[in-house]
């Protein structure tokens, strides 16, 4: 039987796990104890926000130097390398590291090292899991979820998911009622047919991932609502917990459990497979939000009939895609008014006093006010340079003297265009539309730092602590000190 050939990324893996066993090896040939040395920062769960961080450890009188190591995932979300920050060859055994080159490291986070060398020549390791950076602002999508009373029916502009590593692509349509958020995913997969292995078929299906209270945490914990309707097998439930038993431990469990939701599939030989289903309510805790955070993943096949993982956001890799601090923002619109029955029956006796003027009434505040999804779809050149702008934005989102004179420049075109199209897919100002971007920069910071609110507001754009205290109150109703005592990360 021929050896199975590995993929890309399972060499790269392979070879970095294999380089990593062998340096831990060389450097835990000593027999002395690990408690000789200690991390004091960062420790498991740490959130680094600025661009550089203190690594400290606690040491015994026998150390004579110590060496800190990194290991972090490349950009590309397949590469993890593991690199030599800094020899301290005197107490204190403290070193800033530089953060400015690096990704963000989410999901499962970054690993630091210790490596201390003692005064009779054997070495000491210790390492400290869990390390998160979230130092890079990232661009996330957002979308606006409009009421229907059933699953099917007329649907609204889609969440693509997609995948640089197959050709298979998806959509997402989500909508809700009184009882219920419903989404109904549709998987273009040219390589699938229903008579696949039952156990491939297990591991296919879509996963959709809800973070309630937006708290934007860079790995999934027990906040997070995640639920896995495979293509074979019933719809379960998945629950996250960290373990982090040992110093220097931090494992995140996933553990599937019984749910209720309501799900059906309908598979094409070929063409591939449509999932709908409803997530109830109350698993938001009976009240049903404004906003929250979501994510969309769908399983498809690539052309040598591996199982890839489409995501609704741009996610590097499977860890990023399950992190909240990626996913995307949803905005639960307002039930319309001839969907209230209360307010249909007064509608229609006020009607029955007067049906000629009120029914011409009625007809012209349709024809005037009415909303129609043409009205508002962008033709494609819109949509090219919406995006484009987009991405302008949050690429100098913190630079304070960025106007929307300077990106018509930057994107020739006309000023007045740039903000239509914000006012369009927004319904705010280029100014607030910025300053709300500026206002979620600031939120993860204050979560996950210690720096002051002034060092804060003058990193993310602000003009003065008073001017993110302003825009704090408009779009969060609270001001940065409420903020911070409430959510900072300790």
């Amino acid at each position: 039987m021929r050896p199975a050939r590995l993929t890309r990324r399972e060499h790269s893996i392979s070879c970095h796990v294999s380089f990593t066993l062998a340096f831990l090896a060389v450097v835990s040939s000593g027999h002395a104890s690990q408690e000789c040395i200690e991390f004091i920062h960062p420790v498991a769960a740490t959130q680094v926000a600025a661009h550089s961080c203190t690594l400290s450890i606690k040491t015994c009188d026998d150390v004579r130097s110590v060496v800190f190591r990194v290991q972090y995932m490349e950009d590309d979300g397949q590469t993890l390398r593991l690199v030599t920050l800094g020899n301290i060859t005197r107490p204190p055994f403290k070193l800033v590291w530089d953060l400015w080159d690096l990704p963000n490291q989410l999901g499962s986070g970054a690993t630091v090292f210790a490596e201390a060398k003692l005064r009779d020549g054997r070495t000491v390791l210790q390492k400290q899991k869990g390390v998160f950076l979230v130092h890079r602002p990232v661009s996330r999508p957002e979308y606006a979820i409009s009421y229907r009373d059933k699953l099917g029916g007329a649907r609204s502009k889609p969440m693509h998911l997609h995948s640089s590593a197959t050709t298979a692509t998806g959509k997402s349509y989500v909508a809700w009622n009184e009882k219920n958020l419903l989404f109904t995913i549709d998987v273009h997969d040219p390589f699938f047919y229903s008579s696949l292995p039952k156990k491939k078929m297990a591991r296919m299906g879509v996963e959709i991932l809800i973070d309630p209270e937006h708290l934007r945490e860079p790995f999934a914990s027990g906040n997070v609502l995640m639920y896995s309707i495979p293509l074979d097998g019933k719809p379960v439930g998945v629950r996250t917990s960290v373990q982090s038993a040992q110093p220097g431990s931090f494992d995140i469990t996933r553990e599937e459990v019984p749910c209720a939701i309501e799900a059906n599939v309908v598979q094409a030989d070929f063409k591939g497979y449509t999932v709908t289903c409803a997530v109830a309510w109350h698993e938001f805790g009976g009240k049903r939000p404004k906003a929250f955070g979501c994510n969309v993943l769908a399983k498809a096949l690539d052309k040598g009939g591996a199982i890839r993982t489409l995501s609704w956001t741009e996610a590097r890799s499977s860890d990023e895609a399950y992190s909240p601090y990626m996913w995307g923002n949803v905005r639960v619109l307002g039930k319309p008014l001839l969907a209230n029955t209360l307010l249909l029956w007064l509608a229609s006796l006020v009607a029955g006093l007067a049906i000629g003027a009120s029914g011409a009434i009625v007809v012209r505040n349709i024809n005037r006010f009415g909303t129609p999804i043409a009205r508002f779809e962008l033709s494609e050149e819109e949509e090219h340079l919406y995006e484009s702008l987009k991405t302008a934005i949050h690429d100098d989102v913190t630079n304070r003297s960025i106007t929307v004179e300077d990106l018509s420049l930057k994107l020739a075109v006309p000023p007045r265009k740039l903000n239509q199209l914000i006012k369009r897919n927004h319904g705010e100002s280029f100014k607030d539309y910025l300053m709300r971007a500026r206002v979620e920069i600031a939120k993860e910071r204050l979560r996950s730092s210690h720096s002051s609110e002034a060092a804060i507001a003058s990193s993310c754009g602000f003009a003065s602590v008073d001017e993110m205290e302003k825009y704090f109150r408009k779009f969060c109703r609270t001001t940065p000190l409420r903020f911070r005592e409430r959510y900072q990360v300790t």
